[in-house]
């Protein structure tokens, strides 16, 4: 009897897995202290405050599983690049043709959302938009800070930026912009690149920061995705019966979730290489288990696919509802869950908004014909 194989990770099992780390996003803003929700009478039912805190510290993995599952879509989509690539065009010539394209995918997403919220932040909020830049700076350099910020740039650049959240867009842009170098290096030594990665930056004696507590996932993603790994995981059996395979693995992978969310918890706010290893383990497990668990089940995995297409825009906006303009709505709702719920449906639904508004006034078109221009 001839052996099925195991389906490639798809786009729609990126899905998946990126509405789970949208919904640990959104609880991991709500509940990151009790300041956040400070004056507010919330429900923890059935457990208690201090473990929902604990979770959404655990929480902090989602940047994790957001940098990994970046490198693992690199690099399947470079691979299959490069086997269709026309042979009249250099290497050199394929890598730079597709980091524009992802770095205009991922800069002209982010700017129609950016314009957005800036203008709403004129109405909207106690502070006018304008006074995130304008703090002890001129016209000039004010311009300059909101133009960084605008290009992604804030975080990189050590500027102002429009909400602290947005740090992220230069963690994305890092990831695209390494990843022909690491790749590079992967074709050369394999899976050392991890370690000697890790060890460089150790060297580099580099602040555990959340921007670069994550940049060990870049080759981390690319060996996963080279070598199928998540796939062969999911095909490879414990045990030879399925039911007891099922069992093992859940239960198994479920405690090691368990424990390692509990001690990135607890050293959320410890700054070593230790705690840095911690993050990058739980975001890969986390990655694992939504992918041999919750992928495929009726209704949950359809509802989280797309919450994962929206994901960008409802990290990029959720925030803003939460924090700055509708934090008593939001936190009136009384019972943790239905917060989060509420939250993320806000922003779920003015993504739709986003997207809908992006293709009808021709927003999607002219970035279609800007990589028509740039041959990206």
């Amino acid at each position: 009897m001839k052996k099925t194989e195991t389906p490639q990770f798809s786009v729609r099992d990126t899905n998946v897995v990126k509405g789970v780390a949208i919904l640990i996003l959104v609880s991991h803003h709500c509940f990151l202290s009790a300041s956040r929700f400070e004056g507010y009478d919330i429900s923890f039912f059935p457990f208690t405050q201090e473990t929902i805190i604990s979770a959404a510290l655990a929480g902090k993995c989602c940047v994790g599983i957001f940098t990994f599952l970046s490198a693992f879509g690199l690099t399947r989509t470079y691979q299959k690049q490069s086997a269709c690539g026309a042979e009249e065009i250099s290497e050199r010539t394929q890598t730079e043709k597709f980091v524009l394209r992802r770095t205009i995918n991922l800069l002209s997403g982010f700017l129609f959302v950016f314009v957005l919220v800036f203008v709403c932040g004129l109405f909207l909020g106690s502070r006018s938009s304008f006074s995130y830049y304008t703090k002890e700076s001129g016209i000039l350099l004010s311009a300059y800070y909101l133009l960084l910020d605008a290009l992604g740039l804030s975080e990189l650049m050590d500027t102002p930026s429009l909400i602290h959240t947005w740090w992220y867009m230069g963690l994305a842009l890092t990831v695209i912009f390494l990843f022909p170098i690491m790749y590079k290096l992967y074709q050369k030594i394999g899976w050392v690149l991890i370690p000697a990665f890790f060890c460089l930056l150790c060297c580099l004696r580099l602040d555990i920061s959340d921007f670069n507590r994550w940049l060990v996932l870049i080759p981390v993603g690319i060996l996963f995705a080279d070598r199928n790994l998540l796939e062969r995981i999911k095909a490879h059996q414990v045990v030879k019966r399925r039911s007891l395979d099922f069992v093992l693995k859940f239960f198994g992978i479920s405690v090691i979730i368990l424990l390692l969310a509990y001690l990135a918890a607890d050293s959320y706010e410890v700054s070593s290489y230790g705690t840095k290893v911690l993050s990058c383990l739980l975001a890969i497990a986390v990655v694992l288990w939504v992918y041999l668990f919750l992928n495929g089940l009726p209704v949950i995995s359809p509802i989280l696919a797309f919450l994962g297409k929206h994901s960008m825009n409802i990290f990029l906006i959720h925030n803003f509802l939460r924090d700055r303009w509708f934090e008593a709505q939001i936190y009136s709702c009384k019972h943790f869950a239905l917060i989060v719920l509420v939250l993320l449906l806000a922003s779920t639904v003015i993504s739709v908004g986003i997207n809908a508004l992006k293709k009808y006034s021709g927003y999607d078109r002219a970035v279609q014909k800007l990589h028509q221009r740039l041959g990206a």
